[in-house]
C-alpha cells in the first residue's frame, strides 16, 4: 500500500533548503535533544538505584534495585549509541543544507 505523500514535490532549490532545514529543526534538532535529557534522567536513576541497592544491601528490595541500577546502566549505553547516530544523521542534514545554500542563485 502506498502512502500518501507528506510533502508537495520540491521545484527549486529554495524550496529544498526550506524542507531541509524543516527536517533538522523539526525533527532532527528535537529527538537529540530528547536523548540528551533521557540520557541523563537514566544516569540519575542509576545513581539513585545504586544508593538505593547499598542502604538496603541485604534485603530482596535491594537486589532489585541493584538489578535497576545495572539496567539503566545497560540502556545508557544503547542510548548514546543511538545518540551517536543521531549526531551523525544531523550532520548529513548540515551538509545538505550548506550545499544547498551554496547553489542557490
Amino acid at each position: 500500500m502506498k502512502r500518501p505523500r507528506l510533502i508537495a514535490d520540491i521545484n527549486n532549490l529554495e524550496q529544498a533548503e526550506r524542507v531541509e532545514t524543516t527536517i533538522k529543526t523539526g525533527y532532527s534538532e528535537p529527538i537529540l535533544a530528547y536523548l540528551t535529557q533521557w540520557i541523563a534522567v537514566e544516569e540519575d536513576l542509576a545513581n539513585s538505584y545504586e544508593k538505593m541497592g547499598s542502604t538496603l544491601a541485604s534485603s530482596e528490595s535491594g537486589e532489585v534495585a541493584k538489578k535497576l541500577a545495572e539496567d539503566s546502566k545497560s540502556l545508557i549505553l544503547k542510548l548514546e549509541e543511538l545518540q551517536e547516530r543521531f549526531v551523525a544523521l544531523d550532520n548529513i542534514q548540515e551538509e545538505r543544507i550548506r550545499n544547498i545554500g551554496k547553489n542557490i542563485k
